[in-house]
């Protein structure tokens, strides 16, 4: 089984968050591809969405490899960015109403920021196809949503679980 992904759109009507003409201009580009074969599976989803001067990127793969029929070993990452393009004014009105001009042009500038990445080991096993115990073993360095806790937290977590399924 092997399926492919890729919707895009455009969104184009955010008035609340334009200081110009109404039109943010929007894009969003996804891509996805998941397939499972006799010994191995790969998995991934790639995301951007351009706003203006905003730039977010959000990736995760994952690939695993039957080594019996009922136990997968497994082993991801993901990761999310921003980056952020800017421009200095290139006048200044002082509170006492001076304008003030800088003496040479103000560069551009561009700032980044990794909002998460996460990579992960695991293995699965199959009791019968519809009862899989997972465990899995996490290092987070970015805000962990699994958490909620969104002030940059670094560390490690572990996550146990059975899936049924009718």
């Amino acid at each position: 089984r092997l399926g492919l992904g890729g919707p895009a759109f455009s969104l184009n009507d955010f008035h609340e968050l334009s200081g110009r003409d109404g039109r943010l201009g929007s894009t969003i580009v996804q891509g996805a591809v998941d397939g499972n074969f006799t010994r191995f599976q790969i998995r991934g989803e790639w995301e951007q969405q351009h706003s203006g001067e905003f730039l977010y990127t959000a990736h995760y793969q994952q690939a695993g490899v039957h080594v019996t029929e009922k136990l997968t070993f497994n082993v991801q990452r993901e990761q999310a960015n921003v980056h952020v393009a800017f421009r200095p004014p290139m006048e200044t009105k002082l509170p006492n109403g001076v304008v003030t001009k800088p003496t040479q042009a103000p560069s551009a500038g561009r700032s980044a920021y990794r909002l998460t990445r996460d990579v992960g080991i695991g293995a699965n096993y199959a009791f019968r196809p519809n009862v899989v115990v997972k465990l899995e073993g996490h290092e987070n360095k970015g805000s962990n949503y699994d958490r909620r806790a969104f002030n940059q937290p670094v560390g490690r977590y572990f996550i146990s679980s059975l899936a049924l399924s009718f």
